[in-house]
């Protein structure tokens, strides 16, 4: 679902190794580690490789990584892992730091072998060991279209199934400015997400809750990654609103089904029909990220079995579902191709989710309300402020699938507008760079 932040730390060396070279990196460092605990784990990584040239001690390890992560990549194979790297990369200077939140970030690290981008997640206790070290070659960005018809022309040579829209924000309705695959109902991966927040958003509208509520983390509303709330312990006490934002901000799973249950799998429902989805039955019952990797990552015959069921017999299933174990993370990391986006997935046009942007646009207006500040926590590709006074973003991806949703508000004369784009390829992965190119495109040539 947007990525998943794991212990692959063998496969990633290997293929920084190998990776074709990317832009070539400036001699100093042009950025600061932040304070945070993600940024003291930044941190510790360029020292070992700038200072230690690779070679850390098992001791070193144990304190500096969670018990999760060794026990899928142990401290003896990271030591032999660490020094083989430092030995290939050479010195590496911090480019670029995406905070996503104190707990996560996102750094470009120049090296001789070119950019790298590296993924760091910490516990949310002290001392913040790290859970999640992803590394990997930076795919230099593609040169975005400068017209709307090059737009569309990019867009279609992205995958055999695309949408597009990007609509001015009136009071009650959605005004195309340019549309591409009016009726197409793509699979979304995690921009189902903004379905989930609008349900808590009305909810505490209509004072069932609060931002505050405490939420208790249960181990059995627990997901895969994305995210860092699967490392809380249980019984944990947590309120909506920072569970809604690491929901947003970072994609995470775990507070997403913390969410869905706590409002209610028929709340989010609720959320298809008051939005006028045009498929809502596509996506009935609700899938939490949880079921989703249940079903995804279980035998070809437990989803026939599933997919093959009325609505009813499909909410039975889920129930006995919800009593079972989650699978291992490692079928995860082996998950490369695409898998039943057709059938197993959230789905909507972009006309679908045009009408929740424009009820989270009047959610976020509520004297007090949170939710245009989380949507704008992580804006998903470069903004020019220049033309964007505000921009809230909701992203979503497995193989095979990608979307990118944005609600904007335009600098020059605070009009709102809507943009959302997507691709669905059952056959490969989708280009997501080609992706976020026409989308950072269609934003300048909306812009002005």
């Amino acid at each position: 679902m947007v990525s998943f932040v794991v212990a692959t730390l063998a496969v990633t060396m290997a293929a920084c190794a190998h990776a074709p070279q990317s832009a070539t990196p400036s001699s100093a460092a042009s950025a600061a580690v932040p304070a945070t605990p993600a940024g003291e784990g930044l941190a510790w990584f360029v020292r070992s490789i700038n200072d230690a040239h690779g070679v850390v001690t098992e001791d070193e390890l144990v304190e500096r990584f969670s018990g999760d992560f060794l026990s899928k990549v142990p401290a003896s194979q990271l030591v032999q892992l660490s020094k083989q790297f430092g030995q290939q990369i050479g010195n590496v200077t911090l480019e670029s730091v995406e905070e996503q939140s104190p707990l996560a970030l996102v750094a470009k690290l120049g090296s001789a072998q070119g950019l790298l981008r590296v993924s760091v997640a910490v516990e949310p206790e002290p001392p913040h060991r790290i859970v999640g070290l992803l590394i990997g070659p930076d795919i230099p960005a593609r040169a975005r279209p400068t017209s709307w018809e090059e737009v569309e022309t990019a867009l279609g040579a992205i995958a055999p199934r695309t949408n597009l829209l990007a609509a001015r924000l009136e009071p009650d309705r959605c005004v195309p400015v340019r549309e591409v695959g009016k009726d197409e109902v793509l699979a979304l991966g995690s921009a189902f997400k903004l379905y989930v927040l609008l349900a808590a958003s009305e909810q505490i509208s209509g004072q069932t809750l609060s931002w505050q509520t405490p939420i208790a983390v249960r181990d059995s509303w627990k997901s895969l990654p994305s995210g860092t709330l699967q490392h809380e312990k249980d019984g944990k006490e947590l309120p909506l609103v920072q569970i809604a934002r690491q929901m947003i901000s970072i994609s995470d799973n775990t507070a997403t089904d913390h969410l869905i249950r706590t409002v209610g799998r028929d709340a989010v429902e609720r959320m298809l029909d008051r939005t006028r989805h045009a498929s809502a039955t596509r996506n009935r019952p609700f899938l939490t990220t949880r079921e989703f990797f249940q079903l995804k990552l279980a035998a070809n015959a437990d989803q026939e079995r599933y997919l093959g069921l009325d609505e009813a017999g499909r909410r039975a299933f889920l129930e006995e579902l919800d009593r079972k174990e989650l699978p291992p993370i490692e079928t995860a990391a082996e998950w490369k191709a695409p898998r039943a986006i057709d059938t197993l997935e959230w789905f909507a046009s972009t006309g679908d989710l045009c009408q929740v942007a424009l009820a989270l646009r009047e959610a976020g207006q509520v004297e007090g309300s949170p939710v245009l500040d989380i949507l704008a926590q992580n804006p998903g590709v470069r903004i020019d402020r220049d033309q964007w006074s505000y921009a809230g973003f909701k992203g979503g991806s497995e193989p095979g699938v990608m979307n990118l949703t944005f609600l904007l508000r335009r600098k020059s004369d605070d009009a709102w507008f809507f943009f959302s784009v997507g691709a669905n390829d059952t056959r490969k992965e989708i280009d997501a760079p080609a992706l976020v190119a026409v989308a950072e495109g269609a934003l300048e040539l909306l812009g002005k």
